[in-house]
């Protein structure tokens, strides 16, 4: 397996303007495209209408549980929604997935070019790759396009089903902490500020360990799917 590339490459010059969010800068240490980490906030904010337009138009909802009447047009009457709303729906999900897959597949190489686990943060490395790989052979296949919110909840659903990517959060393994600091001490000293101000490895250290501790003892943490109550480990 290759090792971590050199301190300062495949991240911004110091003289560039700092990244959106403290996120990308991590991103960007792992050694993630900085191309692909710049599209992070549009990311986001594509999701954030995708998620806005499923509160007005109940057919569109992502979610699971039902938006409240108050953000429905027309409450109270059957009216269905309008074509030119569905078909802006469907040109933000398609234009999130191909923003999304390929920092999602890139942050998985970069952490297996560190060696470090996904486990440590309650997710299966094998499982993340395998679902990522039905995501796109469901997009290739066009299948999602006219789909109502269940419906695309429904495959998404499927795959989690057949690849659930939730796991035990494992405890580190030798030398996967000192990779972690050395990815973090490639971060902008003003990103980790509000942690600490320190850059010194033996205190970074502990730090991680007492952070992957924490994580170990409440996965809900790092869950972002909703299903970490069985899947963690405690102690």
């Amino acid at each position: 397996m290759s090792q971590p590339s050199a301190p300062g490459s495949n991240r911004r010059r110091d003289n560039e303007s700092p990244p959106h969010e403290p996120v990308q800068e991590v991103l960007l240490a792992l050694g993630v495209r900085p191309e692909t980490v710049s599209r992070l906030p549009e990311l986001d904010a594509l999701w954030q209408e995708i998620r806005r337009v499923g509160r007005q138009y109940p057919d569109l909802s992502l979610e699971e549980e039902p938006p409240p009447a108050a953000e429905r047009p027309g409450v109270g009457t059957s009216a269905a929604t309008p074509p030119e709303v569905r078909a802006r729906f469907e040109n933000d999900l398609d234009r999130a997935y191909r923003l999304g897959m390929p920092l999602a597949r890139e942050t998985l190489a970069a952490l297996d070019e560190h060696e470090i686990r996904p486990e440590l943060a309650g997710y299966d490395r094998a499982a993340l790759q395998a679902g990522l790989t039905d995501l796109e052979d469901l997009y290739e296949s066009g299948s999602w396009r006219g789909a109502d919110g269940a419906t695309l909840r429904g495959y998404v659903d499927r795959v989690q089903e057949r690849h659930p990517w939730r796991t035990a959060v494992a405890p580190p393994r030798r030398g996967e902490v000192p990779r972690i600091v050395d990815v973090l001490r490639r971060v902008p000293p003003a990103t980790l500020r509000p942690v600490t101000k320190t850059r010194n490895r033996f205190v970074l250290g502990i730090l991680v360990r007492i952070g992957l501790y924490m994580i170990r003892r409440n996965p809900g943490l790092t869950d972002v799917t909703g299903t970490a109550d069985s899947t963690g480990t405690r102690g």
